[in-house]
């Protein structure tokens, strides 16, 4: 996998961080980083330290080396070498180490921005970096002045009209938040899932986020990654199913540079102790967007209320007593009429899902009345019983 002659290329007023890529498993020439033009010198076109790290799960999984024609951070470089290829492989035995050739060793060439960000998708996880590293912060060094918006693979697949749309669209909605709070918004999209599979954002998103961080290092000196995890929940994940979960905790240290810092933030909450920690924010119970639903043609900014991630937000809202406070950013009759089967679902699943496990905890601790296991498949049973009875009788 060859890539060179790093450019910013401008086209409809638009800025895009490329580069050409040659390589044996994809038929694009071109990998890129895009903004709106007012934010072109921001990229980052002396170093490829953001195209090194995008290419490095690709390259391991086709077995093919990285050949890079021109300079990338030294730390960048040696924690590459020294701790992630080798991390990966025995994380991925199928995949192979790659062969790592740069032009060079060069620190990123530092703007005047400074800037201070963060991604915001309107969830909990981001809310709460927000409130603690914004609203709380007083460390102007420290504290939040700039949002990203990343389309790098999570609205959904690339190769669907509706998932551009759906993207556009919940960025138009949290811009409204970013605006009253007087931030600026930035939406960042990329071609990078022209070089990798569908469902790698659940497998190397912390590459993929990292890598699109790293084309701002001319702007951005400390990057706050909202946690999923909490820290103690490695403990839970007996059979790590993505890289994902397996790395949170600790890969960003070695996918920071000198020029930027990217920080964990949050691994110190569990989910339902972040929705504790924000429910009396006012900008939650306008903008709050949880909702995971990425069907076909489907483009709704409004939480659809039934995805996995909304039932577990709705049943925390719900223990707290405060699930009448957000009308506007959920269904809440449709709730209310799915409420007991959703909290069966999740009692049936909380043995393979830490995420459930914690939000029931939570629920419980907070009185909510969970079903013992039998009473929860009994809960689930019905409904689909008495469906197929009717479609019998119907026939």
């Amino acid at each position: 996998m060859k890539i060179s002659n790093i450019r910013i290329d401008r086209k409809d007023g638009k800025a895009f961080l490329t580069v050409d890529v040659s390589c044996k498993f994809s038929s694009s020439t071109r990998l890129w980083f895009c903004v709106d033009e007012q934010y072109a010198s921001w990229l980052s076109d002396d170093v490829y330290d953001a195209f090194l790290v995008a290419a490095i799960w690709p390259a391991m999984c086709y077995h093919e080396d990285i050949e890079i024609d021109g300079p990338v951070s030294e730390s960048l470089h040696f924690h590459v070498k020294s701790y992630l290829l080798k991390l990966i492989k025995d994380f991925r035995p199928e995949y192979r180490i790659p062969e790592l050739s740069v032009g060079g060793f060069k620190n990123a060439i530092k703007g005047n921005a400074n800037i201070v960000a963060t991604g915001f998708s309107g969830g909990i996880d981001s809310f709460a970096t927000i409130y603690d590293r914004f609203e709380k912060e007083s460390d102007p060094c420290r504290r939040i002045n700039t949002l990203f918006f990343f389309n790098i693979g999570q609205n959904g697949n690339i190769h669907d009209p509706s998932t551009a749309i759906r993207a556009k669209a919940r960025y138009d909605f949290s811009n409204k938040f970013a605006t009253e709070i007087g931030l600026p918004y930035v939406f960042v999209d990329s071609n990078m899932f022209e070089f990798y599979k569908a469902h790698w954002e659940y497998e190397a998103g912390p590459l993929c986020r990292a890598a699109t961080i790293l084309a701002f290092q001319r702007a951005c000196c400390i990057y706050y990654i909202a946690a999923s995890y909490h820290s103690l929940q490695i403990k839970d994940f007996h059979d790590f199913h993505t890289f994902d979960s397996f790395s949170d905790s600790f890969i960003y240290y070695w996918l920071s540079t000198d020029a930027t810092k990217i920080i964990l933030d949050g691994a110190q909450y569990t989910r339902p102790e972040k929705t504790e920690l924000i429910k009396d924010y006012p900008y939650i119970k306008k903008y709050l967007n949880v909702c995971v639903k990425t069907d076909e043609g489907y483009t709704d900014t409004k939480n659809c209320s039934c995805c996995h991630k909304c039932q577990r937000t709705l049943i925390v809202l719900d223990a707290l007593g405060i699930t009448d406070e957000f009308s506007e950013v959920f269904d809440l009759p449709l709730y209310r009429r799915n409420a007991k089967k959703f909290i069966a679902y999740q009692q049936l699943s909380a043995a393979e899902d830490p995420f459930i496990k914690e939000n029931l905890l939570f629920a419980a601790r907070h009185g909510m009345r969970i079903p013992g296991y039998l009473e929860a498949r009994i809960t689930t049973i019905l409904p689909s019983l008495s469906d197929r009875i009717k479609k019998l009788f119907n026939k």
